[in-house]
């Protein structure tokens, strides 16, 4: 897996942000966000989500279902 080594100064602004990073090159351009753990909106979110009544599909029906659509 690719990776970045970041500086401790930047480390410590990851570490201690309590919201996604927005991550730019040295032009200014988003590169995308870096985030930890969980917000209280994720698990929010993840609560609701796990209320629904479904459908629900495993893991191997949905890779399952990717392949077929590979295939055709």
């Amino acid at each position: 897996m690719p990776h970045i080594t970041v500086d401790e100064t930047q480390a410590q602004l990851i570490r201690e942000s309590e919201e996604p990073v927005e991550v730019r090159d040295e032009n200014g351009q988003c590169l995308g966000y870096l985030s930890h753990g969980f917000t209280e909106d994720d698990l929010a979110e993840a609560e609701r989500r796990s209320q629904s009544k479904g459908p629900w599909y495993t893991t191997a029906e949905v890779l399952e279902h990717l392949r077929s659509l590979k295939a055709q």
